[in-house]
């Protein structure tokens, strides 16, 4: 590793989010490094609609760019919370989450009345302030989010060329997606009991009637996104390949469009398409062990990817280069830049499984499956409420866990 004390090069691979998220962040902390984003122009990028959540906002603050000025160029739009329907049961009534915080412990006093009858469940939602710290997030359009830091870089140099092996520099931030191409260690961390491994997702012609939170829809084997932006409304269908074929999974997806009055936009001929309609995606769920080996430091769905639930995808890209400038300027090396991502990604998966072994649904194998632990996580919804009160350092919070146990009526452990 080179000296931290002279001008470091950088070459970044990949011109997507990451790519750009990152050019746009190294340039803002290290305005003395020599910077080159390369891209290929035979990878295309397309942008269906994203989830977000709150911290993406002081992230792009963070390198100068506000959202009074990206939310009036973009089409992009404020979500307010998260919409979850049929989680608990099939039929099962709607109820949001919203970015409300645990200040002072007053959940605490909420459940107590919560549990004798005094108050109803959506009344933990009067907590909700959108002035609040972090009081509200974003439905974006990926690729729009890494074209504005593109915008907004001034001497990233960008190159558009096909590399057939690791560009020669200090530091080579990897950003090529799930095609890792110049990861050197590319041991993975799996984790149990994640199932959810493909997706079919696409543009749809824009809604004025949907409401502005992530619709969140409990399915058969899986679950459904809706998510509006002011020029489409993105829609996906995220389920388990091993209790549902793609074929089948597509035609319950195609049931969803119809019951929804969702009209497709069509796609241009991308590598992804399913059809003319629809992208179709698979993964193998992991995160990597060593995220930064080498002189390479994997960012974005390079360093892994899960499941998208609970907008994490972009918040994992956000959170990799900020940890990297972390501890570059504080002088830690690889060892504690791989564990504080590692445990970034422990979080999500726990929240993940909780999601869905705390349902009460048992109508396919798929919700079946997570018998196997709905009984750890009757008591460790509780153990993540205890110990995630800090808002700086927790993605999910104590207010997330509170949510979710009031609203999986998980009472029997809680501390209080």
């Amino acid at each position: 590793m080179c000296s931290r004390n002279w001008e470091v090069k950088v070459v970044i691979v990949g011109g997507g989010t990451a790519g750009w998220w990152t050019a746009g962040c190294l340039e803002h902390n290290f305005p003395d490094w020599d910077i080159t984003l390369i891209e290929s122009k035979d990878i295309p990028i397309v942008g269906v609609g994203e989830s977000t959540v709150p911290q993406i906002g002081n992230f792009l603050s963070n390198i100068g760019i506000e959202d009074s000025h990206w939310l009036a160029n973009s089409n992009a739009l404020k979500k307010y919370g998260n919409r979850k329907i049929n989680w608990r049961k099939s039929g099962d009534d709607n109820f949001d989450w919203t970015f409300w915080y645990n200040y002072n412990k007053k959940f605490e006093g909420w459940a107590q009345k919560f549990r004798k009858g005094e108050v109803d469940l959506d009344s933990l939602n009067d907590f909700y302030d959108p002035n609040d710290w972090s009081g509200y997030a974003y439905h974006v359009d990926a690729f729009e989010m890494g074209r504005m830091v593109k915008d907004h870089c001034k001497n990233v140099k960008h190159v558009y060329a096909t590399l057939t092996e690791k560009p020669e520099a200090d530091l080579v931030f990897d950003c090529s997606g799930f095609a890792a191409r110049f990861v050197e260690d590319k041991t993975k961390q799996h984790y149990p009991h994640t199932i959810i491994d493909r997706a079919f997702v696409g543009p749809h012609e824009p809604r004025d009637d949907l409401p502005m939170v992530t619709q969140s829809i409990g399915r058969d084997y899986g679950w459904q996104f809706i998510v509006k932006l002011k020029n489409r409304v993105g829609v996906g269908y995220v389920y388990s390949s091993r209790h549902v074929s793609d074929e089948d999974a597509y035609k319950e997806f195609e049931e969803m469009i119809d019951e929804g009055g969702f009209v497709p936009m069509g796609l241009p001929s991308e590598a992804n398409s399913y059809n003319d309609k629809h992208m179709f995606f698979k993964w193998e769920p992991h995160a990597l062990t060593n995220p930064w080996s080498g002189n390479v430091v994997a960012i974005g769905t390079t360093a892994g990817f899960i499941d998208p639930l609970e907008a994490n995808a972009l918040f994992h890209i956000q959170h990799g280069i900020e940890t990297f400038v972390k501890c570059w300027k504080r002088g830690y090396g690889k060892k504690t830049y791989n564990k504080a991502v590692r445990i970034s990604w422990n979080n999500t998966v726990d929240l993940m499984k909780h999601h869905y072994a705390l349902s009460d649904r048992d109508d396919t194998e798929f919700w079946r499956y997570w018998d196997c632990c709905r009984e750890e996580c009757r008591q460790s919804v509780w153990d993540n409420y205890e110990k995630r009160h800090n808002l700086e350092t927790n993605l999910y919070p104590s207010s997330i866990w509170a949510t979710m146990a009031a609203y999986f009526d998980e009472w029997k452990r809680a501390p209080f």
